[in-house]
């Protein structure tokens, strides 16, 4: 192996080293919102359908273990109870239902692909630059390779708007645990949480699409 050889493999295992720790941060904190999130989904759906707390976790347990309900699943159940049950609560929050979509989206991307090296990174290695991105690989529904560039400031975001839904999802739920043991509903203002949520995550943005 040569001079430039040697000097290429060390640049491209220098790269790698860097690439792998940026993926499994990132892909790792992905994947625990995601999993932040859609805890907070079964809790809101376990809370209207038992409507005594001791069932709660077998009721837990059998639906979404055993059931095995997915991810988006739990989104449409989660839409049907407050569009139908709660009106108020779905007038208000129905934006909401984009949102965890494209967490579960997202989430999705990161857990059943592989990331790549893209030439580009492998340029800026040459130069000790950070890598900016991840390049997720993934098949399309007609077998061709898509390379998807996810920008690690991209992915930040969803870290943060994926932690702030999972409390915005828990107020819902809080909402809708005093309804259903009998005590007189609540204005709920999305804006109000929002506002609130945004200073403690400012790159959640909830109110964007």
């Amino acid at each position: 192996m040569g001079h430039l050889d040697n000097e290429l493999y060390r640049i491209l295992e220098r790269l790698h080293d860097k690439s792998l720790k940026l993926d499994q941060d990132i892909r790792s904190q992905i994947i625990f919102s995601s999993i932040m999130v859609e805890n907070e989904i079964e809790n809101i759906i376990t809370t209207h359908f038992c409507r005594e707390r001791n069932p709660a976790p077998l009721f837990k347990s059998l639906i979404f273990g055993v059931g095995e309900v997915t991810f988006s699943k739990k989104i449409s159940i989660l839409e049907k109870i407050l569009e139908v049950a709660y009106p108020d609560l779905w007038k208000e929050c129905k934006w909401v239902i984009s949102r965890l979509n494209a967490i579960r989206r997202l989430r999705n991307k990161f857990a059943h692909n592989l990331s790549t090296i893209r030439i580009e990174d492998v340029e800026k290695a040459t130069l000790d630059q950070a890598v900016e991105s991840l390049t997720i690989e993934r098949l399309s529904n007609d077998g061709r390779v898509i390379y998807e560039q996810i920008p690690v400031k991209k992915a930040i975001e969803y870290m943060e708007k994926a932690r702030a839904m999972s409390i915005f999802l828990s107020y819902i739920g809080h909402e809708i645990r005093r309804r259903v043991d009998g005590e007189k509903p609540k204005e709920f203002k999305s804006e109000d949480h929002i506002e609130n949520l945004h200073i403690v995550f400012p790159l959640a943005r909830l109110n964007e699409a």
